[in-house]
């Protein structure tokens, strides 16, 4: 895994004693990140609705690991091999025993949002760029609209370029230019949309 999201040597360390009761690993120590980071590393980008998830596990290490199911509505930067994509998170139940990661949420049932992943070929801890400071859910506000929220359910209202390289340290919630205070009382949160077009515009051709 890249430098930019987890001591995963600490984790590892602790899954080899995994047996029938819960065994959790050490917390997670995230680094902080900016948007552009986010647009610009991500190698995959992509608005989607959870359908399916299920535990299995990994042909590579035996770890038990949790895959994800998609619906893929939209695909912001990257490519999908079609309508849905899977994703593996490491942690999860299998046959009476089961394999946790502190801070690690996996996805559940249901659930929509715009989900920028580190990239697809290579398993890791937790795909997401940025663990949560790579998810951002989707919810409608009073009006029926679709907005945008961070992973912690607070409304986005810009999603501007930065880099973290001001602010180096360990993230405690949204990716450095992720806005989730209103610039005037009345100001509404940042539509699905608007959003999208936000990390279009970052990325500089359309796509």
């Amino acid at each position: 895994m890249s430098d930019s999201r987890l001591i995963r040597g600490i984790a590892l360390a602790v899954m080899a004693l995994a047996s029938v009761w819960s065994v959790p690993a050490a917390a997670a120590s995230v680094a902080l990140v900016g948007t552009s980071d986010l647009v610009g590393q991500s190698g995959l980008i992509f608005h989607g609705t959870v359908l399916s998830q299920w535990a299995s596990r990994s042909t590579e290490s035996g770890d038990i690991i949790t895959r994800v199911l998609f619906r893929v509505h939209d695909t912001l930067k990257g490519r999908t091999p079609g309508d849905t994509v899977e994703l593996e998170f490491l942690g999860g139940s299998l046959n009476g025993e089961t394999l946790s990661v502190s801070d690690l949420a996996v996805p559940p049932i249901g659930e929509e949002g715009i989900f920028f992943v580190e990239q697809l070929d290579h398993p890791q801890v937790n795909p997401l760029y940025g663990w949560w400071q790579g998810e951002f859910l989707v919810r409608h506000d009073a009006s029926g609209r679709k907005v945008v929220h961070t992973h912690e359910l607070e409304p986005v209202y810009d999603f501007a370029p930065r880099t973290a390289l001001e602010r180096r340290g360990l993230s405690v919630g949204a990716a450095e230019g992720v806005v989730t205070s209103p610039a005037v009382p009345s100001a509404p949160a940042l539509s699905l949309d608007d959003f999208k077009s936000r990390v279009r515009g970052m990325l500089g051709n359309g796509r």
